[in-house]
C-alpha cells in the first residue's frame, strides 16, 4: 500500500513483518528509491526496522504512521532515535497532530561545543576499542559452540535446548544483580548472543 507524502514512493511495512526483506523486494521490483511508512505500536520492533532500513537503504527515508493507540511514550522515543517523521492517520484530531509536529520542531538538532565534540571522539574510541575486545569474545565463543554442535549432532541433540538458555539467563541476571547494571540492556544482547549460535548451527 502506497501514501502520497513525498516525492518518492511510498510503501506501508506492518509490525511483525521482516521490514528489510519486505524493502529488498520492493527495491527488486521497482529497482527505484522508496521511502517506508512502520505501522504497530512494539517499539523494539520498530526501531529495528528503522535501523535495518536506514543502514541498507541510505537514500530512503523511514516514517511512523501514529494511531490513537500509539502512546506518547512512544512517539518521542521514535523522534528521539531520530526517525525521519510522524504521519498521522485520519482519526488523529488536530491538537494531537499539532503536538507531534511542535515536538518533532523541538527536537532539532543543535551543534555541539568544541570540548563535547572531543568528548564525544574519545568516548567512541573507547567504545571502539571495547567493540574490538568483543569482537574477539564472540569470536572465541563460536568456536566452543561449533565442538558443542559436533556432539549435538552425534547424539542428534535439538540446536536449541530451553533449560540452557534459561542458565544462561539466569547467569546473566545474577552478574546484572551484583553489577547493578542494566537488565533490559544485558537481556537484550544475550538473546541476540544465543540467537546467533542457534542459527550458526542450523547453516551447515
Amino acid at each position: 500500500m502506497t501514501k502520497k507524502i513525498s516525492k518518492a514512493p511510498v510503501y506501508s511495512i506492518a509490525e511483525g513483518s521482516d521490514a528489510l526483506a519486505v524493502a529488498k523486494k520492493i527495491y527488486n521490483e521497482i529497482q527505484a528509491t522508496f521511502d517506508v511508512v512502520l505501522q504497530g505500536d512494539n517499539l523494539e520492533w520498530i526501531i529495528r526496522s528503522f535501523i535495518d532500513l536506514k543502514i541498507h537503504f541510505q537514500n530512503s527515508k523511514v516514517f511512523y504512521l501514529a494511531s490513537n493507540t500509539s502512546s506518547q511514550n512512544l512517539i518521542d522515543n521514535l523522534i528521539k532515535a531520530g526517525i525521519d517523521g510522524i504521519v498521522c492517520d485520519e482519526n488523529f484530531d488536530t491538537k494531537q497532530t499539532n503536538s507531534i509536529s511542535k515536538r518533532i520542531t523541538q527536537s532539532g538538532h543543535t551543534k555541539p561545543t568544541s570540548t563535547d565534540v572531543q568528548l564525544l571522539r574519545n568516548l567512541r574510541s573507547q567504545i571502539d576499542e571495547l567493540d574490538n575486545r568483543l569482537l574477539g569474545i564472540a569470536h572465541e565463543r563460536h568456536q566452543l559452540v561449533k565442538q558443542i554442535s559436533k556432539i549435538k549432532d552425534s547424539y542428534h541433540l535439538p540446536v536449541f535446548q530451553p533449560e540452557r538458555f534459561r542458565e544462561i539467563e539466569l547467569s546473566m541476571q545474577e552478574f546484572a544483580s551484583k553489577n547493578k547494571a542494566d537488565i533490559q540492556y544485558l537481556q537484550t544482547l544475550i538473546k541476540a548472543v544465543h540467537l546467533a549460535s542457534v542459527l550458526s548451527q542450523l547453516k551447515k
